[in-house]
């Protein structure tokens, strides 16, 4: 009788789908976005991590810098957090080098179907198209292109021809909302330079598609509104619309998302009515979900808070009292990223009271766990958390002053940072290193 260890193409298939299933399920469990890197992150890479959830502490100065869509927090590699791409399933770069007869012209979209069909419909969310086997329309197979070009860096065809081309589809036919999703989450993970002659169509059809865009969607294309926006002058007509048509469907958001779309907006140049809207509609949607929410997501949320300057107190409480609770059994990395941008978001926004002192309480609590936690910090945590710090002291919270200081004082005479860039990481870790910004870029 034939057995799946006597069968070698049945056993290759086995460790296959098993390999790919892992990595898969491994990317799902970190959630998506961290804006913190996430980075969003994903703010997950501010990752992000939001980073994010992801992008790198080393800022972007130029337009030509390759823009992430990672959380934001996530700046170093070490710590990079799965992509927040809201509209797309990431496989891992590995997984496609499990095939010895390989072809380089791998299609991503077959592995992905294959992957789901292996895992089930529980794991991935992908548009209804990619669930179903049928001939796609010429700017889906643009779409698709280029999304092969962001996971794996490498262009399938002529990269001006493709550029070209997707321009002028766009020109003459509507995207589907997925479609459209996916070729603005490219604008994020490739060259922006690359990416400008397909900004200015995006912006003429940002009106039509937004109405029909689902709330997770329109999440992801909000992020990578906020990370492309400096360079990308399309963005502030996008803007408008995107939020209105987000706000309509922010019921239907999971608290990720929400979360993702607070710290995305918090990186924005918004109007202050635009402010004020997301306000009075988003933040209270987590309430209830606080509890239950990965610190990431969390630390992606208050951050936002903190750059659009929401001083609820009732929901500040809550995020300390829950983030206190996380802290005690959080993992290494969320102790490096996840507990100080809580920490210096809450300091930021003036948050003092007795559920703050035990927020503090069991961040030193935790850091104080391991000899070398503070050691191997990233930069921006570390300075974060002096930034933050009570320099007096507070009645019934351990001592952090006296372990901080020494080993900022290295980091500064090693040449990792300066005492300019301590003074502004309040502004989070994809951009202390830039001078202050006393006006807005942007006035629409």
């Amino acid at each position: 009788m034939e057995t799946a260890n006597s069968n070698p193409r049945r056993r290759w298939r086995k460790l296959l789908v098993s390999f790919i299933a892992s990595a898969a399920v491994s990317e799902m469990h970190q959630g998506a976005l961290y804006p913190q890197g996430g980075t969003m992150c994903f703010a997950g890479s501010m990752w992000g991590r939001w980073t994010s959830g992801p992008l790198s502490a080393t800022p972007n100065h130029a337009p030509e810098a390759e823009v992430s869509l990672d959380e934001e927090r996530d700046e170093d590699s070490d710590f990079d957090d799965e992509d927040s791409d809201m509209a797309i399933p990431k496989l891992t770069r590995s997984a496609f080098k499990q095939r010895p007869d390989a072809s380089d012209r791998l299609d991503i979209d077959t592995v992905t179907s294959f992957v789901q069909g292996e895992l089930g419909e529980a794991g991935f969310k992908v548009a209804p198209y990619e669930q179903q086997d049928f001939e796609k329309s010429p700017l889906q197979e643009a779409a698709a292109a280029f999304r092969q070009w962001a996971l794996r860096r490498e262009v399938t065809e002529d990269k001006q021809e493709l550029i070209a081309r997707t321009e002028r589809l766009l020109s003459t036919e509507m995207p589907e909302p997925h479609t459209f999703a996916s070729l603005m989450w490219c604008c994020s993970k490739l060259s922006i330079n690359d990416m400008s002659p397909l900004l200015a169509p995006l912006r003429d059809r940002m009106p039509e598609v937004a109405r029909d865009m689902t709330a997770q969607n329109l999440t992801s294309c909000w992020c990578t509104a906020a990370k492309i926006q400096e360079f990308a002058e399309e963005v502030d007509d996008m803007i408008p619309h995107l939020l209105g048509a987000a706000l309509k469907k922010a019921k239907d958001m999971e608290p990720r998302h929400v979360a993702a779309f607070v710290w995305a907006s918090g990186k924005l140049d918004l109007r202050p009515a635009e402010v004020s809207q997301i306000l009075d509609t988003l933040p209270g949607l987590l309430r209830e979900d606080l509890d239950t929410m990965q610190l990431k997501d969390i630390a992606n949320f208050v951050f936002g808070l903190s750059r659009l300057e929401c001083r609820d107190t009732g929901l500040m409480e809550t995020i300390a009292k829950v983030t206190a609770g996380k802290a005690e059994s959080c993992n290494k990395k969320a102790a490096w990223t996840d507990l100080p941008m809580i920490v210096m978001s809450l300091t930021r926004l003036g948050y003092k009271d007795a559920h703050m002192n035990k927020l503090l309480d069991a961040v030193a609590a935790r850091l104080q766990r391991g000899p070398r936690l503070l050691k191997k910090m990233p930069d921006w945590g570390l300075a974060a958390l002096l930034w933050s710090w009570p320099s007096d002291g507070v009645p019934g919270v351990r001592d952090m002053q006296g372990l901080l200081y020494p080993e900022v004082d290295k980091r500064i005479a090693k040449n990792r940072f300066d005492s300019r860039m301590l003074e502004r990481s309040w502004m989070g870790p994809s951009e202390w290193q830039r001078p202050v910004k006393h006006a807005r870029n942007f006035v629409r």
